[in-house]
């Protein structure tokens, strides 16, 4: 196992993992937490390289695809004990059950519930040493209907009843989980969601820079403070097209 340069001032800096690094609402988090955090970036696509950014402060890039196969998955040798964890990976879905086909519910549930079990997993003994947090972002749809958008809905269902188990069974370690329920994100799955809808109305939705400042605001809460769940909408929900 390497051990980090004692002249690297990243070594005395708490560490976070960022799931979903290459995504809108992951890299803004991690252009916040850059500052206060030795960051390692998790996600499958080389566009995370612009986000690692440059000199000592620099992020550190953990390839990894949650629709490939995990049976090899193993932490960084140099990773350590982990702060913070912010599963922020996410893929939509639409269509009816009728025509949505097998491995189309494979892919949304392999991103959105199986990978970051799988991860959260594997870092465990690494967030127990560190009495960590982890930040995990969901979606309002769970409170809506299903229909025409089931396989997303189903899988943020079963990625919520994951956290609340993992709540219950890790707090004993120190461990705290926060849900975060956030509502339409203006990111490009979201014109994938409005698209889908078709339904000729401007839809607002919050911006990925002001959904990261409510997770860095929960990262660097007290760790007597505990806030298990939490709902975020956009301001305003629905304009009507200019004439």
């Amino acid at each position: 196992m390497s051990v980090p340069d004692p002249r690297d001032d990243r070594a005395s800096l708490p560490t976070a993992v960022v799931v979903g690094a290459t995504g809108g609402v992951g890299r803004s988090v991690v252009e916040l937490l850059r500052v206060t955090h030795r960051i390692w970036l998790v996600g499958r696509r080389s566009s995370a390289g612009p986000n690692r950014g440059r000199g000592p402060r620099a992020a550190q890039y953990w390839s990894l695809d949650f629709e490939g196969d995990l049976a090899e998955l193993a932490p960084p040798s140099d990773l350590g004990p982990v702060d913070l964890l912010v599963l922020a990976a996410g893929k939509w879905s639409s269509g009816t059950i009728a025509e949505g086909t097998p491995k189309e519910w494979a892919d949304v549930l392999a991103v959105n519930v199986i990978g970051q079990i799988a991860l959260t997993q594997l870092l465990l003994p690494h967030l127990r040493r560190a009495h960590g947090r982890v930040i995990a972002l969901s979606s309002t749809a769970v409170d809506g209907s299903p229909r025409g958008r089931a396989a997303y809905v189903a899988s943020k269902a079963a990625l919520d009843a994951f956290l609340v188990g993992l709540h219950e069974e890790e707090r004993r370690h120190g461990i705290q989980v926060t849900t975060l329920h956030a509502g339409r994100i203006a990111t490009p799955m979201h014109r994938e969601v409005t698209d889908a809808e078709a339904t000729g109305q401007k839809v607002e939705a919050m911006a990925p820079d002001d959904l990261a400042r409510v997770i860095v605001m929960l990262a660097e809460l007290p760790s007597s403070v505990h806030l298990s769940e939490l709902t975020l909408r956009a301001a305003s929900f629905v304009e009507e097209p200019p004439a």
